[in-house]
């Protein structure tokens, strides 16, 4: 085998496979934590109270 010759021999490596776990577990975290974090301000505007336009509130 040549020492320029990077390819892998085998089809499935089962040395990467705990790696390769590891990558999709961090990225299924990650991807949890950012949509999280874009519903919780439009849930907490959704829900908030209109503040000054209360029934029987005039602005004249």
């Amino acid at each position: 085998m040549n020492e320029t010759d990077f390819r892998e021999t085998d089809m499935f490596n089962l040395d990467k496979f705990g790696q390769a776990a590891l990558a999709m577990l961090g990225t299924l975290i990650l991807t949890t934590t950012f949509v999280g974090a874009a519903i919780g301000p439009a849930r907490a505007v959704e829900t908030a109270p209109v503040v000054g336009h209360a029934e029987g509130h005039t602005d004249a």
